[in-house]
């Protein structure tokens, strides 16, 4: 690994994550869904990784693939409730949900670390 990459790869990670996200809404949008169900579904694979590795003591990649799941099936199943809502009811629905994951995260208590949130979830992507 180059001296470069050692000192910027919280940098790398982070913007790979936030275009990732980004991604979550430009896609649908192209496409003419007024969607924010992505920002939802990225709040809860990144909680449920992190709860899996602080609280359960998984290792890195069975959390972020158990985060992958869990976000996919609610996601599936938020589109089950939307999918005849179009243009900005599909945006006020899918906000909605994004909200209720929000509230549900702060208000979580010790499984998701409250408003502080939750630390010690760093694991490496070696």
């Amino acid at each position: 690994m180059s001296d470069w990459y050692a000192m910027n790869v919280v940098l790398i990670q982070t913007t790979l994550t936030t275009l990732l996200l980004a991604l979550s809404i430009q896609v649908p949008i192209r496409f003419g869904v007024f969607s924010f169900a992505g920002v939802g579904a990225f709040g809860i694979g990144g909680y449920t990784a992190a709860i899996a590795m602080v609280h359960l003591g998984w290792t890195t990649w069975p959390s972020v693939a158990l985060g992958a799941v869990l976000a996919g099936v609610v996601v599936f199943a938020l589109g089950l409730v939307v999918q005849r809502l179009t243009g900005l009811y599909m945006g006020m629905a899918t906000i909605a949900f994004t909200l209720i994951v929000s509230v549900v995260a702060v208000n979580g208590g010790e499984l998701t670390g409250g408003p502080g949130g939750l630390f010690g979830a760093l694991g490496g992507v070696d």
